[in-house]
Parts: C-alpha cells; structure tokens; sequence
C-alpha cells in the first residue's frame, strides 16, 4: 500500500512539472530554446572596455546598463558607446571579435553557426576575423550589408544620417548595397553616402582606432599561436595564460592555476545579474572571468590552490551561466533567509536552472579524490569543494537588492542543515518570490528542510521506465 501512494505522489509531480515547462519557457522571453533543442545559443563577451563607457541593453528591455568587462550579450542585445576616446571589444567568439570606437549604436541580431549579423545604426566599429570561416558574418548598416568569410580586419564608419564607410585593412569583404555588390581587397574603401553615388578609393588614413585592434589582434594571435589548450572558438583563451599557469596536476592532469592570494576562491568575486533566456548568470570581476567561469570545472589541491579543470579540447564545450550547485538555508520571507552557492568539481552533477537542458560528459572520472571524512556534513557530502571553503552566502535582503559585493565564505562543517537548490532559482535581484502556486511540485518537493523527504523516499525505491532521476526538476548536465 506504501509503495502505490508513494508511486502516484512520484506520478503527479512528473505531470505538474510537464505542464508547467511550457509556461516557464515562455515565461522568460521568445526565441528560448526549450528542453531537447541540440544547441545552445551563442553567448558573446564584452572582453575589454580600455576608455569611455560601454552600455547595454538585454532583448526586447530599453533600459540602459553600464556593462563590465565579462558581460555576456546574447541575440537581441544592444550596445553603445560613449566618450570621444573609447575603446572596447566584443568576442563573438574565439576568432570572430567586434571592436568598437565613438558613438556606436548598435544590436546582436544573431550569433549562432549558421548566421552572424550585427546592425550598427551608427559610430565606428572594427570587424576582425582571426581565422577565415564557412559561417558568413554580416554588419548591417542602415545604407549596406557588409559580408565576408575571408580573415581579416574591416573598418566601418556609419554617421548620424547614416552615410557608410567601408575600409578594407586586411582581407576581402563584399559592401552590398540596394543597387550592386562590391567586392573590396585590402587598401580598398568604399563609401556609400546618403542621397549620392557610391565610390570607392583608396584606404582612409590610420588612427588610434586602428592602432588598438592591431594591439589587440596581436594578443590574440600570439595566443592562438601559443598552447592555449582550449579550442580556438573559445572566447577569452587569450587571458589563461596572461593571469595564470598551466599545472599537471596528479589524478587531474593539466589544469590552469590563476595568479589570486590564499584567502580567494572562484565565484566570489562578481555578481550574479539577470539575462534574457539563461536567467542567472555569473559575471566575474577579474579580467580573466570569462572561461573559468563558464565552462569546465574547478577543484582545490593544498600544494597549488584552487585549479580550473578544462573542458575535453577534441569537442565543442557548451557555455553554461554558471557551472555552480546553489543551497538554502533558514527561512525568512523570501523563501530561504541565504541563498548560497558552490564551484562544481569535475565529474559532480549540474542541474540547470533556465528552460532549456543539455547532455555533455567528458571521458571517465577521475579515479582519485580526498576522501570524505567520517560523518560530513550535508553541504560538504553534496559539494565536494564545499569541504576547502569554496561554498559562498549571501542574505535573502541582499539577494533581492542585487548586492553581490560582500558574499561570506562558509564554513561548510557549521551548516547542520541545507536544502540543495536543484532547478528554478527562489530568489532574484529585484524581483519577489514567485508565488508557490506558479512553482511547479517538483520545485515544491526539492525544497523541504529534510533531504529524506517522501518525494526523495519515492525516487530511491522506485524504479519506473521513461522517468527521469530524481528530485532533480531539471535533467542535469554530466561535467564538461
């Protein structure tokens, strides 16, 4: 009899949490791929920020946000520039990078294998391909398309009434206007102005402008050159080894070790900021935050410190927001009174919190780890990183306020209890818990104080075919 309530309780949840999914998905923007799709959306970092102020905007939101080096920008964000002097770049990718100078106004229309269009309505930017490429990628200006496979460095200028200069530094660059298409070869310009005819003539002088993207496109090749050991398309690969050092490490083999004092550990310096389609996303304040933060894993050994574990090189790692196990504790008017979080170790499970799930492993565990001593603590059992001071907290007031400033370090052995977080985050910045009639039961269930709850009973004794484990409310992702 025990065994029939406990499997329809098991039953009902699955059903409660399928009918919600739609809804959730919808819930946080169009376009958002939803469980089974084969591929993520790009993600592309905003990588320098050298003078003046970078602003962006996230899908279809107007509001204007100071951005940071390491903001992500996804298809559908804007971005703009000020000051007479700035400078800034965007990695689309690894290889395709955007760079930008004076008052720009521009969007991400797409970024993904197929089509990579950016719109600029105005202010001078800096096309560079590191590589050539099959994928084409496009500037659309309000008088021409711009379009090239081919490596190379290509200038545009768009000003107020939306005259467009075209200079090709480097490579070759069809300039489509309504009328023909031009096909530019470096030292050509082509300029294409309101009302008048299109001309073409030679290369515009060099400036500052163009001083920074060869400055930049040096790093970046001089890494690409080097051992980077990450793929190419990464972005951000060129920061490893400026700001940190390659180890063999025993049981691990090749992990990355930043330069950082005793007393740091990953993800505690940045913030967590809400974006379109991932929801919670880390954003780190080194200058390296980038791939350590969203892909591979990170793991603590006395005689180096804390080591970034990469992603498996002979395949395309997915982008995550944060390869991070979060945790509640307390009660208080926000669900949790602390919310917290905690680096993943490779091969640890990661269940997602956005709509939308991925299947990624990476070779064979690990054959070796410390062990776990005798009676550990329920924190440290679920997050073996938790055990070397790696877990981070923050109060549920602070959580709602979006003040990632202060997060505490916790000592995982003075936590008798936690509730694992598994699926929809309870707290985000600036915005209420959702009511407990929208969640679905999963999300209910996972977040009782007991972790030996009936739902949990349910899941260990049951074994139905087709289900998925549990009480994950989101299939997870193996280690990258």
């Amino acid at each position: 009899m025990r065994t029939k309530e406990t499997a329809g309780l098991l039953v009902c949840a699955l059903l409660a949490a399928s009918a919600l999914a739609p809804a959730r998905a919808a819930a946080l923007g169009a376009g958002v791929p939803t469980a089974g799709s084969v591929s993520a959306p790009s993600v592309a970092r905003l990588s320098v920020i050298a003078d003046g102020t970078v602003s962006i905007t996230h899908g279809a939101d107007a509001t204007k946000v100071d951005a940071t080096v390491n903001a992500p920008l996804l298809a559908g964000d804007g971005f703009a520039t000020t000051g007479a002097d700035v400078r800034a770049e965007i990695q689309l990718d690894g290889l395709t990078i955007l760079r930008l100078g004076p008052g720009v106004r521009g969007r991400i229309a797409s970024n993904d294998v197929r089509t990579r269009v950016i719109e600029i309505d105005a202010g001078l930017v800096e096309l560079a391909l590191l590589r050539g490429s099959d994928t084409a990628t496009e500037i659309v200006t309000p008088a021409l398309t711009v379009r090239t496979r081919y490596a190379g460095n290509y200038r545009v200028n768009v000003t107020a009434d939306g005259s467009t200069t075209v200079a090709a530094r480097s490579g070759q660059t069809d300039a489509i206007t309504p009328s023909k298409t031009y096909t530019l070869v470096a030292g050509q310009t082509l300029e294409a102005p309101a009302g008048a005819a299109v001309a073409i003539r030679s290369s515009v002088a060099r400036d500052p402008f163009d001083e920074f993207n060869d400055a930049r496109d040096r790093t970046l090749l001089a890494a690409l050159d080097g051992d980077s050991h990450l793929p190419a398309s990464i972005a951000g690969y060129d920061d490893l080894n400026a700001y940190g050092q390659w180890t063999d490490v025993a049981s691990y083999g090749e992990a990355w070790v930043p330069k950082q004092d005793a007393n740091w550990a990953p993800y505690r310096d940045g913030q967590w900021t809400d974006t379109s389609g991932y929801g919670m996303t880390w954003v780190g304040s080194e200058p390296w935050g980038w791939v350590p933060y969203h892909y591979g894993r990170w793991f603590f050994v006395r005689r180096f410190g804390w080591c970034w574990y990469p992603p498996r090189f002979t395949t395309l790692p997915i982008w995550a927001p944060g390869l991070v196990g979060f945790f509640g504790s307390g009660y208080g008017p926000f669900g949790y009174s602390t919310l917290g979080w905690v680096p993943l170790a490779p091969f640890e499970t990661y269940y997602p919190w956005y709509p939308w799930q991925w299947y990624a492993f990476r070779g064979q565990a690990v054959r070796s780890h410390p062990a776990p001593p005798k009676r550990m603590q329920p924190l440290a059992t679920a997050f073996r990183n938790a055990r070397f001071g790696g877990a981070s907290v923050l109060g549920a007031a602070a959580w709602h306020a979006g003040n990632f400033a202060h997060p505490a370090a916790v000592d995982s052995t003075r936590l008798s209890t936690v509730t694992l977080v598994r699926g929809h985050l309870p707290m985000l910045p600036d915005r209420p818990l959702a009511p407990a009639s929208t969640r679905s039961a999963l999300t209910e269930m996972s977040a009782q104080p007991s972790w030996q709850s009936e739902f949990q009973h349910a899941a260990s004794i049951l074994t139905l075919p087709g289900l998925p484990a549990l009480p994950a409310q989101s299939v997870p992702i193996r280690a990258t």
